[in-house]
């Protein structure tokens, strides 16, 4: 989960901020959303890392991906259909 393919079509500027009340990622492979708070507990994550944990939005606000731990519905299926790649590091 260290890379995310950006679809074309994707509303940029991207934004990359930290969590915020109420935040729900559309996850690939998931019918309906999951809140990122729910997420982050699943996942183990302790509380100072919560508050600066890295999401990427499109200008709308969808949230595309949760580095190291969820990508949404909205990633390029493959490489060929991807305009860019975003790496987490």
């Amino acid at each position: 989960l260290t890379i995310f393919r950006l679809a074309e079509g994707t509303e940029i500027p991207l934004i990359v901020r930290t969590r915020r009340e109420g935040d729900r990622i559309k996850p690939f492979g998931l019918n309906g959303h999951k809140k990122i708070k729910e997420l982050f507990i699943d996942e183990k994550i302790p509380l100072q890392q919560r508050k600066i944990w890295p999401i990427v939005t499109d200008q709308s606000g969808n949230i595309l991906w949760v580095p190291g731990l969820k990508k949404s519905c909205y990633e390029a299926r493959s490489s060929k259909e991807a305009i860019y790649i975003l790496r987490y590091r």
